[in-house]
């Protein structure tokens, strides 16, 4: 190479590439030892070049490249092989995208075994996937088995109980009732349930909702009775159901009739009242007993007299007892009586029970008072 300052722009001084020496390592694969001038360098690079471009259009020995692991035509230049690897990534990506792994790696992992199979699967707890599919194969079958044998042995041996009930004509079971429908009798579940709903609805209307049947019961306010022997049946204070506070009612009726009685006896009959003899004309009383000192014999020799009440029966203490049939004058209080020629007593009250303490021995003290 001549120094020449035909193209020195930077304005230095000529010098030959034969005066510069190449001072880096040495350079086997282009023959370049250091020492050697830049015209050599030069001269052995263009010579490496051209043999390169000899043995291939685009520079590389593509032939002698192995591409046994890529799919398709093997490439013989640069360009093909360029785009035979684009072709490849191309597909393994579309297979990711479709699958997320490959078959071999799927039958790689691991599943859980239902608690329901696990006893099936030999109490196994994971099978890998080919495993697991394998047993579900055979639990398939022994399902498509059971099925098969449910077919033809219960299916079929009730095929005509399945017909029926297609075409519509299943028999509804009776029960048997004791008040709803007919009475002691055999019906259709179905007939039942109507009439017990429209009972149940007659029922709810007639007594309301549990709401206002509690607001009912708990609207009893606070009563003493007027007997002044107490209320004559159970008496709820604080009822809670309907039942309390329907005995409190008729605890309540017993208290007022009881009451109305004893206001009755304070009045004078009217005159045309007609009462019966007590027991009849057969019956007359010896009385005027006033304690328990008195013996039977006494009262026999006293004077007898006849006794009135208004049903005739001998002794009934719902009614009170007159001396006259008029009814104008009642049996004075706490006098005892004693039948004629028997040895039954009983102690008269104005106040109900009308009469109290009978018995059969005048003389027994400890039941008299």
């Amino acid at each position: 190479m001549i120094p020449s300052n035909s193209n020195n722009k930077a304005g230095c001084d000529p010098i030959s590439s034969n005066c510069v020496i190449w001072q880096g390592p040495d350079l086997t694969c282009v023959e370049v030892c250091n020492g050697d001038t830049v015209s050599d360098v030069v001269a052995n690079l263009c010579t490496k070049l051209a043999t390169l471009i000899s043995e291939s259009s685009d520079g590389v020995d593509v032939p002698a490249l192995s591409m046994s692991s890529l799919d398709g035509t093997a490439s013989t230049t640069l360009t093909e092989l360029i785009q035979q690897i684009i072709d490849n990534l191309a597909a393994e990506r579309s297979k990711a995208d479709n699958s997320g792994i490959t078959c071999s790696e799927a039958l790689l992992c691991e599943s859980t075994v239902p608690v329901c199979l696990q006893k099936n699967a030999g109490d196994k707890t994971v099978l890998g996937t080919s495993a697991y599919l394998e047993f579900l194969g055979g639990e398939v079958c022994s399902t498509n088995s059971s099925l098969n044998a449910l077919a033809t042995g219960t299916v079929t041996a009730n095929t005509n109980s399945i017909i029926r009930l297609q075409a519509d004509q299943y028999e509804t079971p009776k029960i048997y009732t004791s008040s709803i429908g007919t009475p002691s009798s055999l019906q259709s579940i179905d007939t039942v349930l109507q009439k017990f709903e429209l009972e149940y609805s007659l029922l709810k209307n007639a007594l309301n909702t549990p709401t206002a049947l509690y607001a009912g019961v708990s609207a009893q306010g606070t009563m003493l009775p007027l007997d002044p022997a107490g209320w004559q049946g159970t008496y709820y204070t604080a009822p809670t159901t309907v039942s309390h506070t329907i005995e409190n009612l008729w605890s309540v009726i017993k208290d007022l009739r009881s009451t109305v009685t004893t206001l009755e006896g304070l009045v004078v009959a009217p005159a045309s009242n007609v009462y019966p003899l007590m027991g009849g004309s057969s019956n007359t009383y010896a009385g005027g007993l006033y304690g328990c000192s008195d013996t039977e014999d006494e009262a026999q020799s006293a004077t007898h007299i006849n006794i009135y009440n208004e049903s005739g029966s001998v002794f009934d203490t719902t009614v009170r007892a007159y001396t006259d049939a008029a009814a104008t004058t009642e049996i004075a209080h706490n006098l005892w009586f004693v039948i004629s020629g028997t040895t039954t007593v009983a102690r008269y009250s104005s106040i109900a029970p009308h009469w109290k303490d009978i018995m059969h021995d005048a003389d027994t003290n400890a039941a008299c008072t």
